[in-house]
């Protein structure tokens, strides 16, 4: 008898330990892990070139922390966009924004 309860024990686990991550979407698995790497400082968003870049300024550090705070912003937005589209069903379309954003981030 303790033979067969631990054969279904090795059995259940592992299957009912898949469960939760089953109801998950694909495009919900890739914002969760753009996230958790936004979340772990491994990746920052690009940033594009300034105007004053391209006329041989040299940026200020005001100017670079207002870009840094704007492309994050719009990583966040993005990252949003993504996770309600998700939660519509509408996957194809999510998985766009999620392009969009790994673009945007380098990866």
């Amino acid at each position: 008898m303790q033979t067969r309860s631990k054969l279904v024990i090795c059995i259940l686990v592992p299957l009912c330990s898949g469960l939760g991550s089953a109801d998950a979407s694909p495009c919900a698995e890739q914002v969760a892990q753009i996230e958790r790497m936004m979340q772990q400082s491994k990746v920052h968003p690009a940033l594009g070139q300034a105007v004053g870049a391209q006329l041989h300024h040299q940026p200020t550090p005001e100017i670079v922390g207002s870009a840094v705070n704007d492309a994050r912003a719009e990583a966040n937005a993005l990252l949003a966009h993504a996770t309600a589209l998700d939660a519509y069903g509408k996957s194809g379309e999510c998985m766009n924004v999620v392009l969009r954003l790994r673009a945007q981030l380098g990866l």
